[in-house]
């Protein structure tokens, strides 16, 4: 009698943790929606659509879903990636194959900003984006990509696109924002200590990965910030005339 009390007892807790993950997920999945469902993120915070760098570039920020995207802006976006990191995914043993890439970037749920010199009309860079579940931190922001064109770098625009991407979370009430870096890719990983992303190992499918050029398999870096989001934001739009423009 004892045990079989012993195992309804387990079995009732299994139930009742069960019920709660499903209660946990289901929540997570609404705010994500939620989130997913903002027609422009610079509608939230407007003065964040215009940048302008060191030297007296003025640049436009315009936010895009990718359904919403022509074949001109996914086609220029896919090419600067390449340009700039697919020797690295080579050398890192992740692998660089352009279909796969190019139906990640055009997944349903992607979001881009595209940073875009007013003056030219070249655009200089973009940051990809999704909002997804990423257990067990729970709902999160997700940064694909920071790419920039050569002659847009050293000049803030790559920390500008990620005072809107931290923004993008808090202002939709997103408590992650969570990105990976290549632990090659030493000046990668500079900018985001700076920016005080930590580097965590709990995320589910942080796995090792084979990597061919070094032949070790090699933890991805994959770095994360906790937002205090009300905090963030009260605090953001306190000092939103006199954000400052950072030169790196």
């Amino acid at each position: 009698m004892g045990r079989r009390k012993k195992n309804n007892s387990k079995a009732k807790a299994k139930k009742l943790a069960r019920k709660a993950e499903v209660a946990q997920t289901a929540q997570w999945t609404a705010a994500v929606r939620r989130a997913a469902a903002a027609e422009d993120i610079f509608a939230l915070m407007p003065a964040f659509r215009k940048y302008q760098t060191p030297d007296g570039r003025e640049i436009e920020l315009t936010f895009h879903d990718v359904s919403e995207m022509d074949s001109d802006e996914v086609g220029w976006a896919f090419g600067l990636l390449k340009a700039n990191m697919e020797a690295m995914y080579v050398e890192s043993g992740w692998g660089w194959d352009d279909d796969q890439k190019l139906s990640e970037m055009t997944a349903e749920g992607m979001k881009y900003v595209i940073a875009t010199d007013v003056g030219s009309g070249e655009r200089l860079g973009y940051a990809e984006f999704m909002y997804t579940i990423e257990k067990p931190l729970g709902v999160a922001l997700y940064v694909y990509e920071i790419q920039l064109a050569p002659d847009a770098r050293r000049a803030g625009l790559g920390r500008r696109l990620m005072q809107v991407m931290e923004l993008a979370a808090a202002m939709l009430s997103v408590p992650n924002v969570l990105l990976t870096v290549f632990t090659a890719n030493v000046d990668a990983l500079a900018f985001y200590t700076a920016l005080k992303y930590q580097p965590n190992t709990e995320v589910e499918g942080a796995a090792p990965t084979w990597n061919e050029h070094l032949q070790i398999h090699e933890d991805p870096a994959w770095h994360l910030k906790i937002l205090q989001a009300l905090l963030l934001v009260r605090a953001l739009l306190a000092l939103r005339p006199q954000y400052p423009q950072s030169s790196k």
